[in-house]
């Protein structure tokens, strides 16, 4: 079962991180790249959206299309996430061992749940 899981404070762990001004700036370059890039994925999940909405009208779906509209949205979105995911580990690489114990402690219950998360089953009437 997934464990129930209190989101990140980010203001809290920031401020309980003490960061040089250093630091600083990479925790901001972090907290920007993170943003840019959550706000890209919204706006292309909400155009794939309104698209598949579109799509869902036509009496004989094109399983190409939609299948193709996915493959684009991921490719859109996989360069921010990417550059937000190095902005992490330069910010995390830049932490003392202390920082990083902070730090730690204050994301594991995050991968903790992931970890937990369960597996879709297969269902044996589908063989999916």
């Amino acid at each position: 079962m997934p464990l129930h899981v209190q989101p990140l404070d980010l203001r809290e762990l920031h401020d309980r991180l003490n960061l040089t001004a250093d630091q600083e700036v990479q925790w901001q370059a972090a907290l920007d790249a993170m943003r840019e890039s959550h706000a890209s994925a919204r706006m292309n999940a909400d155009e794939m959206q309104s698209r598949m909405q579109t799509m869902l009208q036509q009496p004989i779906l094109d399983l190409s299309a939609l299948h193709a509209m996915h493959e684009k949205t991921a490719q859109q979105d996989a360069p921010l996430s990417g550059q937000s995911s190095k902005a992490w580990l330069k910010f995390y690489g830049g932490l003392n061992d202390q920082q990083k114990k902070t730090f730690s402690d204050a994301i594991r219950p995050q991968f903790e749940n992931i970890a937990h998360h369960p597996a879709r089953p297969y269902d044996p009437r589908t063989g999916l």
